[in-house]
This record gives C-alpha cells, structure tokens and sequence, in this order.
C-alpha cells in the first residue's frame, strides 16, 4: 500500500489521490477468513496498453518518467505482486494514459482474537513515526527510548566513549529467496555488509564459526533443516559456552499472535517482526540494536 502510495504521488502533479479499503464477499472463505480490496485512484500521468502489461515485471520503470526517478530500481511493483500472492490475493491496474490510474489489490487476512495488542500498537506507531518524522501522544514508547536510555546511563557512569559504527555485518538466514533478496535491496543501499544463510543450522555453522563477523543476526522463525528458534537457542549457548557477549538476533515471522512473540523472545531472539517488514522498520532496529549493542559490549569488556 505504501509503495503504490508513493507512486502515486510521484506521477500525480494535479488532481486528487484517493485510497479505499472494502471486505469483498467471499462466501467459500471459512469463517475466520476475509477477503479486503485495496484500491489507490490518481488523476496522474496514467499509462498505455504496452506500459500496463509489463508493469509488474522486475526492474520494469516507465520510459518517459526514468529521468524524474533516477534512483528507483524497478523492483517496487514486482515486489507487490509477489507480496499479494502470498497472502492469496491479486494486485493489478486500471489506467488511461493522460487521465489516471487505479491500482488495486486483494489479501486474504484471519480475524484474530488473541493478539498482543499492546506489541501491534507499537509497531503501527513506529510505523507513523518513520513516516512522519512525528510520534502519536498516548503511546507507549519504552521500547523507542531503551536503546537511548543505556547509552544515556553508560555515559553518565563513566563508561568509555561509545562509537557506533555506520555499517552493521549482518548475518541473514532466511530459507525464501524472494526474502532474500528484499533484505538484500533494502540493506545493501545502505551499505551494510550481509552473508545469507538458507537455514538455521547453516547460520548456526556461520556463526560459531566466525562470530567476531557479525554484528547482528535477522533470523527467519519457519526454516527446513533448522528452525530459527533452535538456531537462536544453539547461538545463546555457544556464547555462554565460550563467555562471549550476547549477539542481538532479530526474529522475522509471518505470525502476530502472542503466543508465537512468547515462543521468539523464550527462543533468546531480541525482537520480534512481523512480515511483511518495510524498509525503514528494518533500518530502524539495526540503528537501535547497533546503538544498543555497542554500548553493552563497553560495559562487557570493562568488566
């Protein structure tokens, strides 16, 4: 949504942009299930025939527009397709060249009545705050302020001069290609420096193999060979093994349930995310666990 959003905007210079969400009647969905229609209506440049039917192809960018878009790669559209098609929907567009485009999407989504609540309103607020620079009152923002609140306390207690460095060493282990390389195109713009892993046990064999490597871990929960909480779990034994400082692993899953959040963090992951993740959520937690990170290694090695 906030892709097409985006590009809507960009080729829209007059008129009106306009965003609609409906329950489409699905009558052979169980009853916990339901269809939504996504549509974002511009009054922008609209598109021809020819332009239409290779829109969702990877690196696909309109000719007469490259030069306003210099730095887009054609991945954006390809990426929702691929997205709409894991969550059983479809994605496509209605447009007339000069008049305007409508870009609409289905999902399937589950009705859920066991949510942690409280994790899914953070993360809506994080989401509103990446975008506007501008957090909402009445919200819990604890977990914003630790990262800050440590490296406040290690200055203050006399703690080494703490530098945190620009560029994370990621390690990756994420068993979807498709994933991969969207980490990969998010990450790589900003220069951080990644190696991926197709499964637990492969990461696990990474790490322990060459941990002063890697600044972090984005760890995928379902993998075959092994999963990422017995990864997660082999990494944390290895560390208190060999009495090294603690690795931030970040879990990647498809679940929002409080259940499945418990199974992460009692895992020994940091953090929980819920794909589909956007580009500056992933980008916020590394600046947050680099910041983080370096500050409880100071306060280890003086130890």
């Amino acid at each position: 949504l906030l892709n097409l959003l985006s590009n809507a905007i960009k080729f829209t210079n007059k008129g009106s942009i306009t965003v609609t969400c409906s329950v489409v009647y699905t009558p052979e969905l169980p009853k916990a299930f339901k269809k939504l229609l996504f549509q974002v209506i511009d009054t922008g440049i609209g598109m021809d025939a020819e332009e239409k039917m290779r829109l969702f192809s990877l690196f696909t960018k309109l000719e007469r527009t490259r030069q306003n878009n210099p730095t887009g790669s054609g991945l954006g559209l390809a990426i929702c397709k691929q997205l709409a098609e894991l969550m059983d929907g479809q994605i496509g567009v209605d447009s007339e060249l000069d008049v305007g485009s409508n870009f609409y999407f289905t999902v399937v989504v589950r009705l859920l009545d066991d949510i942690d609540a409280k994790g899914l309103f953070f993360a809506a607020n994080d989401l509103l705050t990446d975008v506007s620079g501008t957090a909402l009152p009445n919200v819990d923002t604890s977990k914003v302020n630790s990262a800050s609140s440590v490296a406040s306390s290690a200055a203050t207690s006399g703690a080494n001069k703490v530098v945190i460095p620009r560029q994370a060493r990621i390690l990756v282990a994420e068993d979807n290609e498709f994933n991969w390389e969207v980490v990969k195109c998010f990450l790589q713009e900003a220069d951080h420096l990644l190696q991926w892993e197709v499964n637990g046990r492969d990461a696990v064999k990474s790490y322990t193999e060459n941990h002063t490597k890697f600044d972090l871990v984005f760890m995928d929960c379902e993998m075959p060979v092994m999963d990422g909480y017995t990864a997660t779990k082999a990494i944390r034994e290895f560390e208190r093994e060999n009495d090294l400082p603690r690795i931030p692993v970040l879990g990647l899953t498809a679940y929002a349930m409080s259940g499945d959040r418990q199974k992460c963090l009692g895992s020994g992951m940091d953090e929980f995310m819920v794909k589909p993740i956007s580009k500056n959520s992933l980008l916020k937690a590394i600046r947050q666990w680099m910041r983080m990170n370096t500050v409880l290694q100071t306060q280890w090695q003086s130890c």
